[in-house]
């Protein structure tokens, strides 16, 4: 994903908020038309099932979401602190995070900045 910019999102299902802006992400991502922008949403759901049948329920698309089979246990889920609350981030072509947490709908505008 170099070159690209890359909107980083942990999200879970068991967590309403964060599932409802990994949805909305993603419906803003596919509608804005940005060409230089990708989306990798990891999950800390503790099944992959539950996995699997939400990211079906809720209409994304396979290849721009992840499961992380080890949960909140896993290294990537301490290392970004998510034990404070989910969180994204919008890193820059250069690999430099530009935004913690962005509004979905100021996307573009972050972008075209």
């Amino acid at each position: 994903l170099k070159g690209r910019y890359v909107l980083l999102n942990f999200w879970a299902g068991y967590d309403a908020p964060s599932r409802m802006e990994n949805i909305r992400f993603a419906r803003e991502i596919d509608k804005s038309k940005i060409e230089n922008i990708s989306l990798v949403s990891v999950s800390f759901d503790t099944s992959r099932k539950v996995f699997e049948e939400t990211i079906k329920r809720d209409g994304l698309n396979t290849a721009t979401q992840f499961y992380d089979k080890d949960g909140s246990q896993s290294d990537i889920f301490d290392n970004y602190r998510l034990n404070k609350g989910f969180a994204s981030y919008l890193i820059s072509p250069e690999g430099v995070i530009i935004a913690k947490d962005p509004d979905p709908e100021q996307l573009t505008k972050l972008i075209r900045q």
